[in-house]
């Protein structure tokens, strides 16, 4: 009987680690995600600052 406790815990102990090893991936694809996220919404607003600057500094025959 403790030959099979000790294999039933051995199973659940791969188990363990292998949806571990799992969730650290997609906490890692997340993390990754997010920063991708943040970066194309600085690129965003930067561009907007970009398009704004532009705008008022443009000739009035341009904008209208």
């Amino acid at each position: 009987m403790s030959r099979q406790m000790a294999q039933t815990v051995s199973a659940a102990s791969v188990q363990i680690d292998q949806e571990r090893e799992e969730a650290q991936n997609k906490v890692a694809q997340a993390e990754k995600h997010a920063t991708e996220v943040v970066i194309a919404a600085h690129e965003h607003d930067a561009a907007v600052a970009e398009f704004q600057s532009a705008m008022t500094q443009a000739p009035p025959s341009i904008i209208s």
